[in-house]
């Protein structure tokens, strides 16, 4: 993700601009935290919006041992690992669909006429103040 970090859309925004993210986490070692922290902190560094609640973890026993949807794991039965899932999942399908409006909307009023961008008319309104 960060090497096509640097590409533009039609409209010299990030390739990225108007999505949300999030991170679900797997295993059977803690570390679920930190490695939502991480992934989450790179997502929005390169222009993803990330929503409350936007990471759930299962990570099974410590050591050795099954993972999520392995035989005798428990994993698709765990309740609190179920709850932080469908919350993730609800908060990223909610601001997707804020994002896609909000986006949708400003595509209309800033839509460019051919062969200008949305930068072109930012640095003409800026110009004119």
């Amino acid at each position: 993700m960060y090497a096509s970090s640097g590409e533009l859309n039609d409209k010299d925004q990030s390739i990225y601009y108007g999505r949300a993210g999030g991170c679900l986490i797997t295993g059977n070692e803690d570390g679920v935290k930190h490695c939502a922290m991480n992934i989450l902190y790179s997502f929005q560094h390169i222009g993803y919006v990330i929503p409350p609640q936007a990471d759930a973890g299962w990570i099974g026993e410590i050591g050795p041992g099954p993972s999520y949807l392995d035989k005798d794991s428990g994993g698709k039965d765990n309740d609190f690992t179920n709850k932080n899932t469908t919350f993730m999942t609800w908060n990223l399908m909610q601001t997707a669909l804020m994002l896609e409006k909000m986006v949708d909307s400003q595509m209309r009023a800033t839509d460019a006429p051919p062969g200008k961008t949305v930068k072109d008319l930012a640095s003409q309104k800026t110009a004119r103040y």
